[in-house]
């Protein structure tokens, strides 16, 4: 009986991680044809994500406040919040918004696209140089800056 329970609980499991993967990939490809849109009508890369970034934060505030679990407000972590946000970020889409003008939306869309697939690839080959570093100084050394940054 206890199988039969435990069957039906994890039958439909998948759904809700395909249903995100369907919905981050149809946001990806909105953002950046939204863009191409903003750059059509005038409106500056800057602006548009100035205007994306700070509706995504109003909406994100707007949940935390439901959730009653707002973060911490202080002189440390507010720093913290503006260097996140413009490396991972800002950072980011202005490069990729200020290219669709002259590479077109579905380049940069395919770009993005890529993103983790090069991140796999990357990490993959520093997995297997790090197996490999046994017998060569230069790579050990290498393999151990990876380990201590976190990338391994």
């Amino acid at each position: 009986m206890n199988d039969l329970l435990n069957k039906n609980t994890h039958k439909n499991t998948w759904i809700v991680p395909v249903a995100c993967l369907l919905a981050g990939g149809a946001l990806t490809g909105i953002s950046t044809n939204l863009a191409k849109y903003a750059v059509n009508i005038g409106l500056t890369p800057l602006a548009f994500l100035f205007w994306s970034i700070t509706g995504a934060a109003i909406i994100l505030l707007i949940v935390a406040l439901i959730k009653q679990e707002i973060p911490p407000i202080s002189a440390r972590s507010i720093e913290y919040y503006f260097v996140a946000a413009f490396v991972s970020v800002a950072a980011a889409n202005l490069l990729l918004f200020s290219a669709i003008p002259h590479v077109g939306a579905g380049f940069v869309a395919l770009i993005i696209s890529l993103t983790p697939t090069a991140n796999v690839s990357w990490r993959t080959a520093a997995t297997y140089g790090a197996f490999l570093s046994h017998s060569c100084a230069w790579r050990s050394g290498g393999a151990s800056w990876r380990r201590g940054v976190g990338y391994s």
